[in-house]
């Protein structure tokens, strides 16, 4: 006899952990609001934020502004002995 509390579908119909394997999803995360997006977005659709799809460099880095600063510091040093 059929049960009806299957919706018709019998054993090998219903979805086993291979077909709901998340893996192979075309969606990420929003790094902003966390809310699912594509994979290819480019921005988010919920909150607006922008999404990079690679390494993200960060001007403000203290590790830059040092480097910097001693270029400047090194290049002032050249021209001054020049002039003086």
């Amino acid at each position: 006899m059929h049960d009806d509390d299957d919706d018709g579908l019998d054993e090998k119909e219903f979805p086993d952990a291979s077909d709901t394997d998340d893996e192979d999803d075309d969606s990420d995360l929003c790094p902003q609001c966390g809310r699912e997006i594509y994979h290819d977005a480019t921005v988010c659709p919920h909150c607006g934020e922008m999404i990079s799809h690679g390494p993200v460099f960060n001007s403000r880095s203290p590790l830059v502004v040092v480097v910097v600063l001693i270029l400047l510091g090194v290049m002032l040093y050249g021209i001054l002995r020049l002039i003086f």
